[in-house]
């Protein structure tokens, strides 16, 4: 991979089923970025899957290979946040899978529906990769709004509702006090050069509404501001794409955020769309641009379910890792 050509799609044979996790089940993944290791906590749910298993892959290695750090629960509950065992049990973990570096511990901040019948329980907790445990129900307070999606450079985790959770101190606050009109479900992602979450969806980001909305957090700030882009083909063929369940994370080397689309399902149509990349260059003022990345290769499609959080850049390998689905391998794009 670090040997790839830049902008070049690159198979990673050999790394299939996702270690068995139910990822497929509108499910996400988290990155530890010292070890470049990807970690699925406990996803599935709904009528998917009672399968909470905890697996990781590390890809800076010559040959990765998916490791279950935590068996699942040998009884599943039935819609409960926690099953008898003390694990949390599944449920679709969309982007709330996320590490925190400060805190040393894999976050699930808050996801949603429960197997087998949705039910939304609030939970929140962390998995510790050095003992391979879950800390537990109550050792992290909830949520009161909101489910969590991005990770800033503190190790902090914040909801869609933009309560920021602080792992290491275990408590909640709520800094941004002035919200705009722009829907934050997912994806975001944090600008590291800015001190800044980024949000950019069309609808509500799940296949329903229409518009596009867009904007930046300032982390030290109070306020949700909206972002604009500049007209363009890139933009028009976003809005068309109408994508849901997509993904998005910031590239530092090159300044930019990568959007992908996935193959998945087009909202409002209902039809497959292109494994497009779409490239977002913020700005300090005015307008930011979109432009369609110039990549060659073609990925495996991503499951109809969309793509999550399965999309994720590596520091040590300068590029973006994908998931696609668990019946695929992972697949690289090198960016520098």
């Amino acid at each position: 991979m670090t040997g790839a050509a830049v902008n070049q799609w690159v198979e990673i044979p050999g790394t299939t089923g996702a270690g068995g996790a139910p990822v497929d089940a509108y499910s996400g993944m988290a990155i530890k970025d010292s070890t470049s290791e990807l970690i699925i906590a406990a996803a599935g749910g709904h009528g998917d899957s009672s399968d909470n298993r905890t697996v990781s892959i590390r890809i800076d290695v010559d040959a990765p290979a998916w490791v279950v750090r935590k068996a699942a629960s040998p009884v599943a509950g039935t819609n409960v946040g926690y099953n008898a065992d003390g694990q949390p049990a599944s449920m679709h973990t969309y982007q709330s899978t996320l590490y925190s570096p400060t805190a040393d511990r894999v976050l699930r901040v808050r996801p949603r529906f429960t197997y087998p019948s949705a039910w939304d329980v609030n939970t929140n907790d962390g998995f510790n990769l050095n003992t391979n445990t879950w800390d537990g129900e109550g050792v992290h307070p909830l949520a009161t709004d909101g489910y969590g999606f991005v990770r800033d450079g503190e190790g902090n985790v914040w909801t869609t509702a933009f309560e920021r959770y602080e792992p290491v101190a275990k408590k909640w606050t709520r800094p941004i006090t002035t919200r705009t009109a722009d829907q934050v479900r997912f994806p975001g992602a944090y600008d590291s050069k800015r001190r800044q979450l980024f949000t950019l969806q069309w609808g509500d980001g799940q296949g329903a509404g229409t518009g596009l909305s867009a904007s930046r957090v300032p982390v030290d700030g109070h306020a949700q501001v909206s972002v604009t882009f500049t007209a363009n083909a890139a933009l028009d063929q976003l809005k068309s794409d109408e994508p849901m369940y997509a993904a998005m994370d910031y590239d530092p080397l090159n300044d930019e955020f990568l959007f992908y689309v996935g193959g998945s399902w087009a909202g409002a149509k209902l039809t497959p769309i292109p494994e497009r990349v779409y490239a977002v260059t913020p700005a300090d003022s005015g307008p930011w641009t979109i432009r369609i990345k110039e990549v060659t290769g073609v990925p495996a499609a991503a499951s109809a379910a969309g793509v999550h959080s399965r999309f994720r850049y590596v520091p040590a390998l300068k590029g973006f890792v994908l998931l696609p689905s668990s019946k695929t391998n992972l697949w690289f794009l090198r960016t520098k």
